[in-house]
């Protein structure tokens, strides 16, 4: 049976239940019950979820609805959505679980399941074993004392797949979707958010750790509390080889000197860039550079109304010269991160280009890039970039 035949059969609820029933399920599903929602107890393929995103079986979605089966125990699977690049990334909530995983009462908890293949990530050695290197990387960062990065669960492999489970908040939402559905940030919110990924980064760093792949995409919000937690350390690497010659991030968020250096860059001073890119989508509603050219380029526009501070820390960050930018410790201390509200006389320009290689003293503005709604306004900028992963 081909994917396209199993499609069809998915699509015909009844068939497929009659087929179960009567020990004829197809081979990539070895049992299958259509009471509500569809149960799959072991995959063929680490790249087979991805088709079964908004496939529906008795008026459910498969997507919505997929136990992988583990011995005894199972995951019962929520939201699927499947990544382009290297895995699926799926969103679950663990059900049928007894006991502690990691030293935590698991069962009834909300967790997050990324599946990759063992062919194509990176591998790194963990108690003798070859494993995927994002699980030694949760394995160094793990901390009881601090909660501003994902905890790893557990992990285990089924054949070719490694089943990497981490924490995940009840009701939470991605950095992209939130300032999506805000238009953007003010500055006060923009500023708590950053504080918080700036203590992730520092707390990674203090454990040997370095993200490499910092968006928007990577940063779930709580949405109970506004508690961020960062995650996705599938391009993580140890610290201690700085020059790195190959950018496993996302290019929105990469630094020109990956593209005009011989391809070669230093982690840190790359990790700050993403920073200011952070910064400014938050406070802009857009990031400001989408192709190669423009990053080069490092031409920038602001909205009106944008502090002088948060200009300038946007600047600082955006050097095109990696040497001139700040270290995550001085971003600590700059005046807009260390102010506790923003200022009421924040003066509007007209409208000017500035090079994000320029000086602090030369800050320009545009009030059309970063224009549309504001926190709390109805819409959104219709030209948001539209996401590069989801978790």
């Amino acid at each position: 049976m081909d994917m396209m035949e199993f499609m069809d059969l998915v699509y015909d609820g009844e068939k497929l239940s009659a087929m179960v029933e009567h020990g004829m399920a197809p081979t990539a599903v070895l049992r299958a019950q259509i009471h509500g929602l569809v149960v799959l107890e072991q995959l063929k393929r680490c790249g087979l979820p991805q088709y079964f995103h908004n496939f529906h079986v008795a008026g459910v979605t498969i997507g919505e609805f997929m136990t992988l089966g583990r011995e005894e125990n199972g995951w019962l699977l929520q939201r699927l959505v499947p990544d382009a690049k290297d895995a699926a990334v799926l969103s679950r909530h663990l059900q049928q679980r007894q006991g502690f995983v990691g030293g935590i009462l698991c069962d009834g908890k909300d967790v997050a399941v990324k599946i990759t293949d063992h062919k194509r990530c990176r591998l790194s050695m963990r108690q003798g074993t070859q494993v995927p290197t994002e699980i030694v990387m949760l394995d160094r960062i793990e901390s009881p004392s601090f909660d501003g990065v994902v905890r790893l669960l557990d992990y285990y492999r089924e054949g070719d797949c490694w089943f990497i489970v981490m924490e995940k908040p009840r009701v939470s939402q991605d950095l992209f979707d939130y300032v999506t559905d805000k238009g953007r940030l003010s500055e006060d919110t923009a500023r708590n958010f950053l504080r918080q990924i700036l203590e992730a980064v520092r707390h990674c760093h203090s454990r040997g750790v370095i993200h490499m792949d910092l968006k928007e995409e990577n940063i779930l919000v709580d949405l109970d509390t506004e508690k961020l937690k960062l995650i996705d350390f599938g391009s993580a690497h140890p610290i201690g080889d700085d020059v790195h010659s190959e950018f496993y991030g996302t290019k929105a968020y990469g630094p020109p000197e990956r593209i005009s250096s011989r391809g070669l860059f230093r982690a840190r001073p790359a990790e700050v860039w993403s920073l200011g890119i952070l910064l400014y989508s938050m406070v802009h509603g857009n990031v400001p550079f989408e192709e190669n050219s423009e990053i080069v380029r490092g031409r920038l526009r602001f909205k009106t109304g944008l502090s002088d501070t948060c200009r300038d820390l946007i600047l600082r960050c955006l050097r095109q010269n990696p040497d001139e930018r700040p270290s995550v410790e001085q971003i600590f201390s700059h005046p807009w991160v260390t102010e506790t509200k923003v200022s009421d006389t924040a003066v509007a320009r007209d409208n000017k280009v500035t090079a994000a290689s320029s000086s602090p003293e030369d800050l320009g503005e545009l009030g059309v890039h970063g224009e549309g709604p504001g926190e709390g306004d109805e819409g959104r900028d219709e030209g948001r970039i539209g996401r590069s992963s989801a978790f």
